[in-house]
């Protein structure tokens, strides 16, 4: 005679079900969407700088800024922000405004607009 059916459910969720103590119980997953969902995160805040407070002047030191910081200049966005990057690193330091304009697209109306906005370090 077949001893008596039983049922068992274990801390991962698995019930496990026999005939018999001595035949192998077979093993179902108990799928529980509720544990399984992982609530979205919200992405993680700007890192790149951002401008100055009305009336305290924004300095950017062009040798040294990253694309991030130097998009914060009037008149430069990222394409001429990585213009200005990959002229410094061909051809070295900016000393002076005027060297700025080495960078394509920029010009003495660009270079007007930085006044007062850079530094040369």
């Amino acid at each position: 005679m077949l001893a008596p059916a039983y049922s068992a459910q274990n801390s991962r969720g698995q019930i496990a079900h026999a005939e018999s103590p001595t035949t192998q119980p077979e093993v179902a997953t108990v799928q529980n969407p509720a544990q399984d969902f992982v609530e979205p995160q919200p992405a993680p805040p700007d890192p790149a700088p951002q401008p100055a407070p009305e009336g305290r002047a924004l300095r950017i030191n062009v040798n040294k800024a990253p694309l991030a910081e130097l998009d914060l200049l009037p008149g430069i966005g990222p394409a001429l922000a990585q213009r200005i990057i990959d002229e410094r690193t061909r051809n070295g330091r900016f000393v002076s405004l005027r060297d700025l304009e080495r960078v394509p697209g920029i010009g003495p109306k660009t270079v007007e607009k930085l006044q007062g906005l850079v530094v040369f370090e």
